[in-house]
Order: C-alpha cells, then sequence, then structure tokens
C-alpha cells in the first residue's frame, strides 16, 4: 500500500489539498520572472588584442563585449 493510498484510507488530511488524487496538480499559474539581467561593464585596455576564440567564448558565456 503505497502512502496516499494508506493516508486516504486513514482519513488523514494532507494540508492544503482538497484530496489525494489533487496532490500533484495546481491552478495557479506559474510566476513570470520580473527580474532585471545584472549587467557588469569590465574595460579592456585598447593595447590588448581581442583574440576570436576567447571572444567566441566570452559570448557564450553571456559575457558581452563592447569594443
Amino acid at each position: 500500500m503505497g502512502v496516499g493510498e494508506r493516508l486516504k484510507a486513514e482519513g488523514s488530511p494532507i494540508e492544503g489539498v482538497a484530496n489525494v488524487e489533487d496532490a500533484g496538480e495546481t491552478d495557479k499559474e506559474p510566476l513570470e520572472d520580473t527580474r532585471e539581467p545584472e549587467v557588469a561593464t569590465v574595460g579592456i585596455p585598447s593595447d590588448i588584442p581581442i583574440i576570436p576564440s576567447v571572444l567566441r567564448r566570452t559570448c557564450a558565456l553571456g559575457i558581452v563585449v563592447d569594443p
């Protein structure tokens, strides 16, 4: 006998759930992520060449390089 079946047989209420069958369901809409992305500005001296492979890797990590 599973936990849900045992609770149902014992009549034990599950807090916030009408019955055991509804335990995994919800009628609430998922919350939208309204956070602003964090942006950091990093200065790169102009005399340092930016290697294309490094530029690709930093962009893949979500780091924006603005020459």
